[in-house]
């Protein structure tokens, strides 16, 4: 299956231009070499490991007359120490997109210790003019106004204390967005795996010159969704708020649920920026003895009530950006903490070293000893120091 689809794509590259098609190709590479200190289900001791992973793609857009097509093979491949390559092994980094309507993805290696995939995470036709553009088909959606808590855009937004290189997925979509002056209106398909999961989507915008409003109303995940977004920037600073009410479910989650997020940004001088978000969820537990391994809502990771972050980032010199990042879980007391070095080495090369991990005690949602189901359902996190090397071409 995977032989038609690289000669499909080549055939797409090779013969757009004869035909007076504007084409643009872009690739990128990235290999990323890590370290994890993973905690043992249940215990105070950790696995040690070490992982290789490389993750390439090429991006192609063929357009005409606002007609435009575009498509991006990507290759994920992983080495790991791990025992185990599953997907129900704590020490998995995972690297196969959550299912989605078109099966697309193709496994080229499968064994205890080695994973490869080529999947297609653009695969889109598209129309745009001077107030509208429609998309049919695979490509990357985003919504809400917030930086690091996903309150509206849980499609595309990873929390940051999952295992490094935080992958974007695209969705599988037929969607419709126009502005005319200050106003804005979004509608959606989202189609996953499952034809109950279908999320129905519409938004209405309205973006003035000093702020911007956004209204929703969805279908999401089988339960009624209404929400509010709002940013604006005030003395120099820029406030961000997002609200989500979810309707209670017919088989899952049966009660009602509200998640809220504020944050601030600003610039503090040409090189200081600083970022503060919370964010609040009502299906959160009350005790740190209530934790489950599993999360108590599909719409959310986290498990407590209420949450802190902060994002602090310098410009060290031209190439070389630092940036530190923490959350806090007020139920526990737990951190997650992060520190990352991002140089530029040439115009098409990046160098990032990153590390990561919580600085909590046992038993906290953010620890270093914890009971582990999955990568995305888990009490505590490993820490992890990842040197990275991206090139474009």
């Amino acid at each position: 299956m995977r032989f038609w689809r690289l000669s499909l794509f080549l055939f797409l590259v090779t013969t757009t231009s004869a035909w007076g098609i504007d084409t643009s190709v872009r690739g990128d590479a990235q290999f990323t070499a890590d370290h994890r200190w993973v905690p043992a289900p249940g215990l105070t001791r950790h696995s040690s490991l070490f992982d290789g992973i490389f993750i390439g793609g090429i991006d192609v857009m063929a357009s005409q007359s606002g007609w435009a097509f575009e498509v991006r093979p990507e290759l994920r491949a992983l080495w790991s120490e791990a025992a185990e390559s599953s997907a129900s092994s704590a020490d998995f980094i995972p690297l196969r997109s959550p299912p989605r309507w078109m099966d697309l993805a193709s496994s080229l290696s499968d064994t205890n210790r080695t994973q490869a995939i080529l999947d297609f995470e653009k695969l889109a036709f598209s129309y745009r003019d001077s107030e509208m553009e429609l998309v049919v088909g695979r490509r990357i959606f985003s919504a809400g106004v917030l930086k690091l808590f996903p309150v509206w855009n849980k499609f595309s937004r990873p929390m940051p204390f999952l295992p490094s290189p935080l992958l974007i997925f695209g969705q599988d979509q037929v969607s419709m967005s126009w502005q005319k002056g200050p106003w804005t209106l979004r509608s959606a398909f989202l189609a996953e795996s499952i034809r109950e999961d279908h999320s129905y989507w519409l938004e209405g915008g309205w973006l003035p010159e000093k702020f911007e409003i956004h209204a929703l109303v969805a279908y999401w995940w089988r339960q009624r969704t209404y929400g509010l977004s709002a940013a604006t920037d005030i003395w120099g600073s820029t406030f961000r708020l997002e609200s989500l009410f979810i309707s209670p479910g017919e088989v899952q989650n049966p009660e009602s649920q509200v998640q809220l997020g504020f944050g601030v940004e600003r610039s503090l001088d040409e090189k200081w920026t600083a970022m503060i978000e919370t964010f609040y969820q009502s299906v959160g537990v009350a005790r740190s003895d209530e934790y489950r391994l599993a999360s108590p809502s599909r719409f959310s990771p986290l498990r407590a009530h209420f949450y802190g972050a902060f994002q602090l980032s310098y410009q060290l010199e031209e190439t070389v950006t630092l940036s530190a990042i923490g959350i806090l879980n007020t139920l526990d007391g737990s951190v997650f903490a992060g520190f990352k070095v991002d140089k530029s080495l040439t115009e098409n090369s990046n160098l990032l070293f990153e590390l990561k991990g919580p600085l909590g005690a046992s038993g906290g949602e953010f620890s270093n000893a914890a009971i582990l189901l999955s990568p995305t359902s888990s009490l505590g996190v490993p820490t992890q120091a990842s040197l990275s090397l991206k090139h474009f071409f």
